[in-house]
């Protein structure tokens, strides 16, 4: 996937579509996903969908550009082509597990040094 793709090095991302399949109910779905998929990765996200909506993600998350369904379009967003790396692009999936055990090893702390005080 994007994550992948970004450890080895790319600088931006394409999604290229079709969502005849889902119709444009699953448009905003599909939208929020791919947001997720720009902030996780630290990448513009640029969208482009044949027959759905299209349009460009900053690495924030933020819709720089977004169409309506099933509308001809051309636009110009500015880009920059990033090269940094997000704890998830650098661990992957072991990023929640590693959290998740910090944060009970934190608790199981806190819980001890709580009991020893007078």
């Amino acid at each position: 996937g994007f994550r992948v793709q970004t450890a080895k090095g790319a600088r931006l991302l394409i999604s290229i579509t079709n969502d005849a399949w889902f119709g444009p109910a699953m448009a905003p779905e599909h939208h929020a996903l791919e947001i997720l998929r720009a902030v996780e990765n630290e990448r513009w996200l640029v969208r482009a969908s044949n027959n759905g909506s299209s349009g460009v993600i900053d690495p924030r998350g933020r819709t720089v550009r977004l169409t309506g369904w099933n509308v001809y379009a051309e636009f110009v967003a500015p880009i920059e082509a990033l090269e940094t790396r997000t704890p998830y692009v650098q661990w992957g999936d072991w990023v929640i597990p590693i959290t998740a055990l910090l944060a009970c090893l934190a608790l199981g702390v806190g819980r001890v040094s709580a009991r020893r005080r007078p």
